[in-house]
């Protein structure tokens, strides 16, 4: 249910051909707790902006070793928060990782 949603909003017309230049991303959930991310990884974006974002593995590299840093310092209790559930989706480790990197540059505008 929630593929089809997304792949529906990201195929839709205000998302394909937008009625101004407000957004350079669009898709069906932007999820902005933890991070800016896409759940379901499907979204469509002006050219441009993909072209200012890391490569892909460059991103996951970087992305990877920031939470082996966050989880860490949780451990050794130099974090002490409880805004950070440690579930893989949340830190975007895995196949997680990716629903992150759309989000990643400061010029966002979703």
């Amino acid at each position: 249910q929630q593929r089809l949603l997304a792949t529906k909003a990201v195929t839709s017309k205000n998302c394909l051909q937008p009625p101004d230049l407000t957004c350079n991303v669009c898709g069906h959930s932007l999820y902005t707790q933890w991070g800016f991310m896409m759940m379901e990884n499907m979204w469509s974006a002006d050219c441009a902006y993909v072209k200012k974002l890391l490569h892909p593995r460059i991103f996951e590299e970087r992305w990877k070793a920031s939470t082996e840093d966050i989880l860490l310092m949780k451990q050794y209790g130099q974090l002490a928060t409880q805004i950070f559930p440690e579930l893989p989706e949340v830190f975007g480790v895995d196949e997680h990782v990716f629903k992150q990197w759309v989000g990643s540059h400061p010029s966002l505008k979703p």
